[in-house]
């Protein structure tokens, strides 16, 4: 990344010198923004020129960093990518460069100031408790008592003295218009309360639980699951002392927090929930194995001494039923494994054996990056090799890597990295797969799209449910920094707080920033105006795991494998009435019998292959009869269906097809983020129309053709797939079928 900015640097000083004023103002480029402005009176400033987003309209905007040759070519080179660096943390540096002039500007308060700052203390003691005022007023003598000593008193005058017992008197003022007029006060008006007051003590212990100097308005849900982890909940006067620390609105605050599944939010007289959670997958292969029956059992054991929760998909679907007690995932559960882990208070997950840093060097991790980094391999051959390869999207949406790596180097830097770890889709858990066995081949497909692209910090959004993954990627990014040292980019690890939508890449976005994970509207695309209103490349985590083996195998290495005229290899998560459920690497193009029957072990003993869905809840859902298919991107559209993340989900005779497709419907209702009316209310109805045993065919397909034409990301397009395919593939269903509620679940 620095060998490509310095390429880009061209001024010397004896460009600079050289250069002679004109008529008008001029500009020579420094690149990346940077340029030094030939005034016309021969005077040489520093300018640094960006572009900012503010309500879709883009705007440049310029700092000044000051003149040549006071700050040399060197001093506004390093303030430059500081600048670029704030710039990618989402800071606003103008108002940072105002804040600094004000501090330097600011001078020693003067009499009066101090004296309407006591009286305003002396205001609050009818807003506050005792303690908590004498805290107020001990503050004020410890910060704006030793000025009086400084201040020469001889000057004051008696209008200042009435000014300090009542600022509120009456008082002639001169208006616009040339007209005075009384402005009128009532003479010590008494302070009402408005709004929370902020305890002091809540306050102080947030203080000690957050442990930082800067807060980060982007870093609200990181402190949100600081709060939620110690405490068991987040509770009002929590939240009103975090708006107070980080100086925005209680408003923000709270509906940030009530956005998420993961944070749960008591009001003032709500009783707190049990210090212990235990949350069941219902989600359709984990009800396949009786995770509802198993819900119910822990229900009336625990008579709510431990909180039970009935929760979407948690990633670990081949080992259903799956059960998380506070943290710790318990694969295959039934009550006794469950009631052991309680028992033991084993709340943490087991961490699996993985490729550390240094199995990984040992054999040759990293070295591809480092050839880049140096030169033997050109960024040009990578992009090519990418391009040939044919490498896909991987979390759904399949756009080509090497043209979208490409996208970005053509935009205007700081550019940044988001990577989606949010693998949400029920079905699907292959990038658990990956990071819990090998992380440092995705870490170094991640520093090598970085370095091929530019980019200035990178992003990685974790979703919560992968507790054993977070500790692996948070010990081993430690690794790589000490590694690297200044090398490679900042990095950090986000992490998610149960929101499906924040799959969609604009809703990561939103979420990364500290806001609700709701999609934007398109355009601008993330390429061009993404996190922070940067040029972002969003990648899922799978996409880059694969780079390195691309670029060292070569791109013929990854299409030799295929079938049925596909070409690449694919990792589908198999889970449901199979032997062999897991993550099965296989050629792209491969059908659902070939999956079955060479991966998966074939089926589980006494059940026939009746369903599937091909591509997780979304995809839709198709019959044993289809079962010659080719899985691939593009192969699946022509029958209502898409491949998506790969989540194959297979369904024999002793499922209905019309209950899989409701427990979905549920699912979707749950995580609709609510932004677009089409989805919000379309889920809502077809939940409700989909209990019925006899089903309005006519209505629901009209319904999901709106969902379908009208939402305006994935999840509402996508929604309806699976009860299209009810209808069109297993008619007879619904009409025998009684459909199961969704439960949702209520912090």
């Amino acid at each position: 990344m620095f060998t490509q900015r310095e390429a880009m640097s061209k001024l010397t000083d004896k460009i600079i010198c050289n250069a002679e004023s004109r008529s008008a103002d001029y500009r020579l480029s420094d690149g990346s923004g940077l340029a030094i402005i030939v005034r016309k009176n021969g005077n040489k400033h520093w300018q640094f020129r960006y572009h900012i987003y503010e309500n879709g309209k883009r705007k440049e905007r310029i700092y000044s960093l000051g003149e040549y040759p006071s700050i040399s070519i060197e001093k506004a080179r390093q303030e430059h990518s500081s600048l670029k660096k704030k710039l990618a943390n989402g800071e606003d540096i103008q108002n940072i460069k105002r804040k600094h002039k004000l501090k330097i500007i600011s001078k020693q308060p003067s009499f009066i100031e101090i004296a309407q700052e006591l009286k305003k203390i002396q205001e609050k003691k009818n807003q506050l408790d005792y303690q908590s005022w004498k805290r107020e007023l001990s503050k004020f003598e410890s910060s704006m008592l030793p000025h009086l000593k400084e201040l020469n008193l001889e000057n004051l005058t008696t209008n200042d003295l009435m000014q300090v017992l009542d600022p509120h008197s009456d008082k002639k003022e001169q208006q616009k218009d040339g007209l005075i007029r009384e402005k009128k006060f009532k003479k010590n008006k008494k302070l009402r309360n408005r709004g929370r007051k902020v305890n002091l003590d809540v306050k102080d212990d947030l203080v000690k639980l957050i442990n930082t100097d800067n807060y980060r308005r982007d870093h609200l849900i990181e402190y949100l699951h600081v709060i939620q982890d110690a405490k068991g909940h987040i509770n009002e006067e929590y939240m009103t002392a975090l708006a107070d620390l980080m100086d925005i609105s209680q408003t923000e605050v709270y509906e940030v927090a009530t956005f998420y599944h993961h944070f749960d939010i008591i009001k003032s007289g709500d009783t707190a929930p049990p210090s212990l959670t235990i949350r069941v997958c219902d989600s359709v292969s984990c009800e396949l194995h009786g995770a509802n029956e198993l819900a119910e059992t822990l229900d009336s054991y625990y008579k709510g001494s431990v909180r039970i929760q009935k929760v979407p998909c948690i990633g670990r679907c081949q080992n259903a039923p799956v059960a998380v007690v506070k943290f710790n995932p318990i694969d295959h559960a039934d009550f006794k494994k469950i009631k052991t882990a309680v028992d033991q208070k084993k709340h943490q997950p087991e961490i699996p054996n993985y490729i550390t840093m240094s199995d990984y060097t040992h054999k040759g991790g990293y070295q591809l990056l480092d050839k880049i980094k140096k030169g033997f391999i050109t960024k040009e051959s990578v992009l090519v090799e990418l391009e040939n390869s044919n490498l896909r999207g991987l979390g759904g949406a399949g756009f080509p890597a090497g043209k979208k790596w490409r996208i970005l180097i053509e935009q205007e830097a700081p550019r940044l990295l988001a990577v989606n770890i949010d693998e949400g889709e029920p079905g699907t858990f292959k990038d658990r797969h990956y990071l819990e066995s090998d992380p440092h081949r995705f870490l170094e497909g991640m520093l090598i799209a970085s370095e091929v692209v530019g980019i200035d910090k990178i992003y990685i959004y974790l979703r919560d449910e992968y507790a054993a993954v977070r500790k692996i990627l948070a010990d081993e990014l430690d690794n790589v920094r000490d590694k690297f040292k200044s090398e490679i980019p900042d990095i950090e690890l986000r992490r998610g707080a149960g929101a499906y939508i924040c799959g969609e890449e604009s809703a990561m976005i939103e979420s990364i920033e500290g806001k609700k994970g709701m999609p934007r509207l398109r355009p601008p695309f993330v390429a061009q105006v993404g996190l922070f209103g940067r040029p972002t490349l969003a990648h899922n985590m799978e996409t880059l795991y694969w780079v390195r083996d691309i670029i060292e195998k070569g791109a013929n290495w990854f299409t030799s494998y295929g079938r049925n005229d596909r070409k690449g290899l694919r990792s589908f998560s198999v889970s449901g009435r199979i032997k062999k459920p897991g993550v099965h690497l296989a050629p792209a193009g491969i059908t659902v019998r070939e999956l079955i029957d060479e991966y998966a072990g074939g089926m589980e003993e006494g059940h026939k292959f009746y369903a599937y869905f091909p591509g997780g809840a979304s995809g839709g859902i198709l019959p044993a009869s289809m079962d010659n298919i080719p899985l691939d991107f593009d192969t699946l559209h022509e029958y209502g269906c898409f491949i998506g993340s790969a989540a194959i989900v297979i369904l024999s005779d002793k499922d209905k097809v019309a209950r899989a497709a409701s427990t979905t419907m549920g699912f979707f209702l749950h995580e609709s983020c609510g932004k677009c009316t089409p989805c919000r209310v379309g889920t809502s109805k077809a939940t409700e129309m989909m209990k019925e045993k006899r089903w309005n065919v006519p209505l629901l397909s009209e319904l999901s053709q709106v969902m379908s034409d009208a939402s305006i990301c994935g999840l509402g397009q996508a929604a309806s797939n699976p009860l299209k395919c009810v209808i069109k593939y297993f008619p007879n269903e619904p009409e025998t079928t009684p459909i199961v509620e969704y439960k949702k679940v209520k912090n």
